[in-house]
Formats: structure tokens, sequence, C-alpha cells
């Protein structure tokens, strides 16, 4: 019968898990300093660290004031009246417009009319704006160079350097800015990160308002044009079915003008303001000091078996801090 060791010399590899365990035990004085070294790191990076804090706005879409069956059954076999007036009748109009809501957080117009907002732009930009001398920080000089070198080699176009703007707004949304949908209910959560609080808030509010706003504008446009389509045809129309059809449809519409015209949120209905995290979610501490307890334990380990030992000769210890010899005479 063959024995463990035999066992591993023949699938072709040798390992005795108690040899490597004295051995790092042997050199625990060097895993102890890598675990030290790993709290020492883990300590300089929460000091230098940005804390951030959560902000959510939890967001429902906006009962539509139609009746049940939606624009569609109303027009029933009529329905190509509308869709020659250019309106959708694919579904409920509340639906649409929270769908179109939740794409509208990460549009370029929405970005661009944030931008107009000097506050929010110099909280979100704040490593290039200098608040003392009140102006944009452009690049070094020899970084520019460099960088633009580096893209000239790579054959990516080189554009001069800009301020920031809507654009690098858009992008700044996209990946910070989180929209969360439940499942099983018909609300949307958004998260939005800050190291600060208040202006966290404020972020989240602003975008919220930027995009019903921006929905609410083009649905007035919109429903205009189809209210004076839909008052120029029933000028036109004898057909009594046709004219029930298009006076459906134009109450339809004037109902849009009115919830477009009122004050009131027009795509989402928010749960209340946005609110931010009482304590900093973002670096953990206790989260922080295991990780680099374990980084460092594992790291030391690895060192101990890997590394070779470090000899120090007697000699040449004594000779740099020994106490001096002194000569004969």
């Amino acid at each position: 019968m063959r024995s463990p060791q035999d066992a591993r010399t023949l699938l072709g590899y040798d390992i005795d898990i108690a040899q490597l365990a004295r051995r790092v035990a042997g050199r625990r004085r060097l895993v102890v300093a890598f675990i030290l070294g790993a709290l020492i790191l883990a300590v300089a990076y929460l000091h230098v660290a940005e804390y951030t804090y959560t902000a959510t706005l939890a967001v429902s879409p906006v009962a539509s004031s139609s009746a049940s069956g939606g624009l569609a059954g109303k027009l029933g076999s009529l329905g190509n009246i509308a869709s020659l007036a250019g309106i959708n009748i694919g579904g409920d109009a509340g639906t649409q417009a929270f769908m179109m809501y939740q794409e509208g957080l990460y549009s370029r117009d929405v970005a661009e009319q944030l931008a107009q907002d000097p506050q929010i732009m110099h909280a979100v930009f704040h490593k290039q704006w200098d608040a003392e001398n009140k102006k944009w920080i452009s690049p070094p000089p020899v970084i520019r160079a460099i960088v633009q070198f580096a893209k000239a080699l790579l054959g990516i176009p080189v554009r001069p350097w800009q301020p920031p703007n809507g654009a690098l707004l858009q992008e700044y949304i996209v990946d910070n800015v989180e929209v969360e949908p439940d499942p099983e209910k018909p609300v949307v959560t958004i998260t939005y990160r800050y190291q600060d609080p208040q202006m966290a808030v404020r972020f989240l509010r602003e975008l919220d308002r930027a995009v019903d706003n921006k929905l609410r504008s083009i649905a007035l446009t919109r429903a205009n044009q189809y209210v004076g389509y839909l008052s120029d045809q029933l000028n036109k129309v004898t057909n009594t079915d046709v004219r029930d059809a298009l006076m459906s449809t134009l109450i339809d519409q004037e109902n849009t003008v009115m919830m477009a015209s009122v004050t009131a949120p027009y795509a989402a209905q928010p749960f209340g303001p946005p609110s931010a995290s009482r304590k900093p979610m973002n670096p953990k501490p206790l989260l922080v000091f295991p990780v680099a307890l374990l980084a460092g334990g594992l790291f030391g380990s690895f060192a101990a078996l890997w590394l070779p030992p470090l000899h120090w000769p007697r000699a040449r210890f004594r000779r740099l801090f020994g106490k001096p010899r002194l000569g004969t005479g």
C-alpha cells in the first residue's frame, strides 16, 4: 500500500504541508513585519482617502390621467389617424414618460442644463477649480505635452484643453449616478456618492428637476402641436365615427397639456426629497483593517516560503555597530 508521500510523488508534486507550516513559523518575524507594514499602509490610506456619503432618491411613475384602456383603446380601428398625426399609442403615457426619465438621467441635454450651475460644476470638478483665483486650472505644460505626444504616437486625436463642460459632466453622471430598479415594485432608486452630503443631496435634486423639466417641455411642445392638428382635422372631417375618435384623442392631448403645464412632477414622482447617509459609506475602516491583516499575513507567508534567508555576518555587524578598538602604541 502506497504512503501519502508516494502518492504525491506519482502525481508529479511533492508538497509537505507540515514542512511549509514549520518554515513559515520559523520566519514568523518576517510575517509579522509584513502584517505591520500592511496595517501601516491601511492607516495611511484612511488618512488620505476621500470619505464619501451616499445620497438616494426613490421615484415612481406619475399616474396617467387618461382613462383605463389608454389611447389605443379609445381609437380602436381608427388608430391609424393618430399614427398619421405622429402620436405614439404603444402604451400608457405615464409608463413611457417614466422610462424616458430613467434614460434622460444620462442624456447630454440634461448634463448641459446642469452645467449652467457654477456651484455644481465647481463641486463636481473641484480638483480642477482654483477657488482662490476663481478660475479653472489647466494641466501643466509638461504633462500636457507628454499626453499629446502619447496620443499622437497611438493615433488618438489631440484636442486642445478646455474647462469642464456639459460633455464632461455627462461622462461624470454616467460613471457616478446609479439607477436601481425594483423588479417587484414600480420604484426606481437613484444613488449618488460624494464627499459632501449636502452637495450630494443637492446634486440629485437638481438632476431630478432637470430631467423632469426636460420631459415636461418636450411633452408640452408636442401636445400643443397635436392639439392644433386635431382641432384643424375636426373642422374638416364630417364622418361621425372619425370625429368621435378625433375628439377623444384631442381630450387626451388636452390632458397632457394640463399635466405638463402645472408645477407637479410630470414623469417621475419622488418619495420625498433626496436624503444622504448619516455616516460615510466609503471607505469603511472596519473592512479596511481586516483586509490589510489578511493581505499582510498572506504576502508575509509567501515571502517566508520563497525569499532566501537574510544572513548578516557577525564580523560586519561588529564593524558597524560594535565598540571601536583602541589601537596599541
